[in-house]
């Protein structure tokens, strides 16, 4: 929140990771919550039978196995922010492809994709919140994805609501959708990576830059933060929970 010497609309570092959290929630939430709305008029455009309305439901399940694994090697090897990027991409290419399906195999398809975005939601999104909030903070900031996980199903069944059980409805609902993962790429593009993965992969120097961007920022400390030491030569030390003194 802002500060005596800030303005009343600055929101912290810390703020708008927790914010970025909460996007990556709602997306989360919409994504698994539609399907039930978009079923009703899904039925009647396609035809479905019991099978294949089971068939895709399921199919975000099954996207989410090899998106569990496949996403914590990406957060884990290509950082918190590039994870959340790609989560975005899966959710933007398989709402799309189901929102324009004109088939079941294209249902299913755009069904499995976005079960592969949930997956990287789960990992990407919890890692980068909790490290860059910090010890204190941690299990409230966390908590908002949570909240908004909840919140997006409900929005989702209030989508279903407004757009009816119509002709092509089922459209509609999905596309609402690409909203989310939208606001959520752009509201991550500025900031920084986790100081806590850039310490694990050697980078001193940026995790350094990171911390002091969290923990020391403000108008007067933006010129503090272009000081500091670049990657080579860093000790690390005083990182506190950070990182080390190697």
């Amino acid at each position: 929140m802002a500060g005596a010497d800030e303005p009343w609309w600055y929101i912290s570092l810390e703020e708008r990771a927790a914010l970025v959290g909460a996007l990556g929630g709602i997306t989360f939430g919409y994504d698994i919550g539609v399907i039930s709305g978009a079923l009703v008029s899904l039925k009647g455009d396609f035809g479905l039978d019991d099978q294949a309305e089971g068939m895709v439901v399921a199919m975000i399940a099954v996207g989410q196995i090899p998106g569990a694994v496949i996403g914590g090697l990406v957060t884990d090897q290509m950082g918190r922010r590039f994870a959340i990027f790609v989560q975005n991409a899966c959710y933007l290419a398989g709402t799309l492809l189901t929102a324009y399906a004109t088939s079941l195999e294209q249902l299913v398809c755009g069904q499995l994709v976005v079960g592969v975005g949930v997956a990287f939601s789960v990992t990407s999104n919890i890692s980068y919140v909790t490290e860059m909030v910090g010890p204190q903070r941690a299990g409230a900031m966390v908590a908002t994805y949570e909240l908004a996980t909840t919140f997006g199903v409900l929005l989702a069944y209030l989508v279903f609501l407004g757009v009816g059980a119509g002709e092509d409805a089922w459209r509609t609902m999905f596309l609402c959708g690409l909203t989310f993962p939208l606001l959520q790429a752009l509201a991550v593009y500025p900031m920084p990576e986790s100081p806590v993965w850039l310490f694990s992969k050697g980078r001193v120097g940026a995790a350094r830059r990171a911390l002091l961007a969290l923990h020391d920022e403000g108008p007067k400390a933006r010129p503090r933060a272009k000081r500091a030491p670049g990657d080579a030569g860093d000790s690390g030390a005083g990182y506190g929970r950070y990182g080390g003194s190697g």
